[in-house]
């Protein structure tokens, strides 16, 4: 028996069209709220396969399905707006949108706002980063990546150019230290491998023994227990393929070299292209909403609770790279966690205690269970002056430590997707009319994955284990027939499943678009 629709219904604005929104849109009951989306984007984009369609496996319209379709598909009852949110007006439950067809500004009244605008990638300032590198955050930025190094092999082909310049044109650089920056590598080296072999016998010799591709690795990425199996494993590859690892800090980037820190001198390092693939900070819009509120005091994202009710708001929310969620941290009663340890009071703590310590933390805090499996070097890390015990200073810093992987979900696709499923739940069953609820975000670790090269790829396991398939083509078609699932349409599938099955057998796509 269908349950009839409600009346005056609470409104429920969406701000964004990536996975938290749909997240949240495909368990929001519509029969129970007015629904309405507010994006510039008019379609959802299956971001973890942007590196694969940069690199020719995947077409770019396969990892794309347009909003109202999507709303079809599911029998969702929805009003989408193609239109940018240009300012939230906290105090009178009011957003105020400026149209992408550039018409008339108008405005929409909430009862609840869901804000999943993402993020934008953290440039920490350096000089030459916005006017010479590519960002991967869209089909266009996808294009221009692949046409640049395609422009560059082919420069590099031509007859008259001196052989320094071939060399600078065949090296590709990718900043940052995550997971989507190490699969790039692989993906462009492969890439660049295919393209080269369409040359003439001659061309194609020279340029594969000029052909480069270097990781520049940033500070912003932290390893957690989610992909440090992985990480660990992919660098031990890393060393058999012919990818440059550099951990030079980065203090320029001109159109032709990047000025890298050593030591207490500069090098440089001339290249041809570079993917700009770091951690992400705050979107404008977010950060001119947390400037509103006194108690959003951090500068990279919007700082949410548990319910991902967004702090000093009552009835706005944030899901996705814009938001954050606050936990306590063990920095602010390390004292208390100190004394507790020191069993036989002696002032410092040794190897057994912290021992008990991980034990008894890692029940408490789920997500420390990799202090525990790294329990010895993370105690050896803290152990500045090497003496086997950790002074107070030692034990401070430990904590800090802690406090960063606890408080940090990974920034995937997966976690957006969950946390708009939960927050669909959680208005569902009525929790967000509550001032306070137990029906808090509960992250759940799918596994890993990530590709390296010549269609190899490591496979983690879930939150049952860090189990490790690697070296076998078989890895990256077991998790791209999990992962596609769980997390994308049947036509998607199709699409996305014909394109890798036409590249396996015929080659990937290495034409200019």
């Amino acid at each position: 028996m269908n349950e009839p629709e409600i009346e005056n219904k609470e409104k429920v604005v969406i701000l964004g069209s990536g996975f938290g929104a749909l997240g949240m849109l495909s368990t929001l009951d519509t029969k129970k709220f007015d629904i309405s989306v507010v994006s510039p984007r008019n379609y959802f984009m299956y971001t973890p396969l942007l590196p694969a369609t940069t690199s020719g496996l995947v077409n770019f319209e396969s990892i794309v399905e347009p909003v109202r379709f999507f709303g079809h598909r599911t029998q969702k009852d929805f009003k989408y707006y193609e239109a940018f949110c240009e300012d939230v007006d906290l105090e009178t439950n009011t957003i105020h949108c400026k149209p992408v067809q550039k018409s008339n500004s108008f405005s929409l009244q909430y009862d609840h706002l869901v804000i999943a605008v993402g993020g934008y990638n953290e440039t920490f300032n350096i000089p030459g980063v916005t006017q010479h590198c590519n960002f991967l955050n869209s089909l266009n930025d996808g294009r221009r990546i692949r046409n640049r190094i395609i422009d560059a092999i082919e420069t590099a082909n031509l007859p008259e150019v001196p052989e320094e310049e071939k060399k600078r044109l065949m090296h590709n650089v990718i900043v940052g230290g995550g997971p989507v920056a190490r699969e790039m590598a692989s993906l462009v080296q492969d890439f660049v491998q295919e393209k080269l072999s369409s040359l003439a016998p001659e061309s194609e010799s020279q340029l594969k023994s000029y052909a480069k591709v270097s990781i520049i690795k940033t500070d912003d990425h932290i390893h957690n227990h989610y992909d440090y199996a992985i990480s660990k494993c992919y660098e031990k590859k890393l060393q058999r393929k012919e990818i440059e690892v550099i951990a030079n800090t980065i203090q320029a980037v001109g159109d032709k070299e990047i000025q890298l820190k050593k030591g207490d001198s500069t090098v440089s390092v001339p290249y041809s292209s570079c993917l700009w693939l770091t951690g992400k900070t705050i979107q404008p819009l977010a950060a001119k909403i947390a400037s509103k509120l006194e108690e959003q005091e951090n500068s990279l994202a919007l700082v949410v609770d548990a319910s991902l009710k967004l702090q000093g708001a009552k009835n706005v929310y944030a899901v996705g790279d814009c938001a954050t969620i606050s936990q306590k941290t063990l920095i602010k009663k390390w004292e208390h966690i100190f004394l507790e340890t020191d069993l036989n009071k002696d002032g410092v703590i040794d190897k057994d205690e912290f021992s008990v310590l991980t034990h008894s933390l890692s029940k408490k805090y789920p997500g420390l269970k990799e202090i525990i499996r790294r329990k010895q070097e993370f105690f050896e890390s803290a152990d500045i002056n090497k003496d086997g015990k950790l002074q107070s200073e030692e034990f401070v810093a430990l904590m800090q430590k802690m406090d960063k992987i606890l408080t940090r979900f990974p920034s995937t696709a997966s976690t957006a997707s969950q946390q708009g499923a939960f927050l669909g739940d959680h208005f569902n069953s009525g929790e967000h009319l509550k001032e306070e609820t137990d029906h808090v975000f509960k992250y759940k670790h799918i596994g890993g994955y990530e590709y390296i090269g010549a269609e190899e790829g490591l496979v983690e396991r879930g939150s049952r284990g860090t189990a490790i398939i690697t070296g076998t083509p078989g890895a990256t078609w077991l998790w791209t027939s999990a992962y596609y699932s769980v997390l994308v349409s049947l036509p998607m599938r199709i699409k996305v499943s014909t394109n890798k099955l036409y590249s396996h057998i015929f080659g990937r796509d290495i034409s200019r678009l």
